[in-house]
């Protein structure tokens, strides 16, 4: 059962309501057996309280125009080069992560859908002070990051950049990992 006091305006409305409908065509935590019950008749009753509970409208509004070169720098974040290997516990997309040890997160092409920015902002910015038992590590201190060359090393303006990237949602792709070859070793005889 979650506890909704550690939802405090996380899920956007629209998204908790295909969800309490049952007509959400994903299941957002596959790796759990269980399954949330679907409530047709009571759907969009629950997900506008929720929401209002929380002092919010029934909807999102609607995130605008993504920015490219921002989006960019958000991919770069989250992958294993030059960021914070995000990707090491969330898919992306049709991508696997790549080393889940604890916990699997969510699927980043679902993300922004599913959440309502300001609750991203203060989850990566700190998950332990939403959940004390979260298996994510928190990247950001004091409001700094420890990849300084990004953005400054500004944690909002990094965190804002991953959101950018996420808006591409389920046609989100995988950030690119430039790899190098390795010299063969018939180049080290010569």
């Amino acid at each position: 059962v979650p506890n909704f006091n550690q939802m405090v305006g996380k899920l956007n409305a629209d998204w908790t309501q295909r969800l309490l409908s049952g007509v959400l065509d994903y299941h957002p935590r596959p790796w759990l057996e269980q399954r949330m019950p679907a409530f047709p008749s009571r759907a969009q009753a629950l997900a506008q309280g929720l929401a209002h509970r929380d002092g919010y409208g029934s909807s999102e509004p609607s995130p605008g125009r993504q920015d490219a070169a921002l989006a960019e720098i958000g991919a770069q974040l989250v992958s294993p080069a030059g960021g914070f290997n995000c990707v090491q516990c969330h898919a992306v997309g049709t991508e696997a992560a790549t080393e889940v040890f604890e916990a699997p997160g969510i699927n980043f092409a679902y993300t922004h859908e599913r959440l309502r920015r300001d609750f991203f902002h203060r989850w990566v910015e700190n998950p332990q002070a939403i959940d004390p038992l979260s298996r994510m590590p928190a990247f950001f201190f004091d409001g700094r990051s420890p990849l300084t060359d990004v953005l400054g090393g500004d944690a909002q303006a990094q965190i804002a950049a991953m959101w950018e990237y996420l808006a591409a949602g389920r046609a989100l792709e995988a950030p690119v990992v430039e790899t190098t070859e390795p010299e063969s070793l018939e180049s080290s005889f010569e």
